[in-house]
Order: C-alpha cells, then sequence, then structure tokens
C-alpha cells in the first residue's frame, strides 16, 4: 500500500492525498495499465492488494517490457 502511494505522490506531485483519477486526469501520458496496477496497489480492502511485493513487481516489471522500457 504505502509503495502504491508513493508512486502516485511521484507521478502527480503537488497533489496533496493524489488517487488513480488524478494520474488520469493529470497524466494522460501514464498508460491505462499502470493506472490499473496503482488502483490495485492502493485498494482500501488489503484482500484487494497485490499479495506480495514480488506480484507487484512482476506487474511492474511487465508493463515496462510492453512499453520498451
Amino acid at each position: 500500500f504505502s509503495l502504491g502511494r508513493t508512486l502516485l505522490k511521484a507521478l502527480v506531485p503537488g497533489v496533496s492525498g493524489p488517487k488513480v483519477s488524478d494520474v488520469a486526469a493529470r497524466r494522460p501520458d501514464v498508460p491505462s495499465t499502470v493506472q490499473a496496477i496503482l488502483a490495485r496497489a492502493t485498494a482500501w480492502d488489503p484482500e484487494d492488494r497485490f499479495p506480495t511485493m514480488r506480484e507487484l513487481r512482476a506487474a511492474l516489471k511487465q508493463v515496462a517490457e510492453k512499453l520498451g522500457a
């Protein structure tokens, strides 16, 4: 959860308590797949989040590979 919040703050600096919807509105260059990962990483219910950091890392790595990063 904390890493997801940190990533949100990095993507939309200056926004107090940013949400995934802020990323969509302020950063149209951020792919919807990244937004979906952020939404899952910052889900209010822990059961809806990535169960492990390894799974979050794998999801981010997969998106990075698709984007050619």
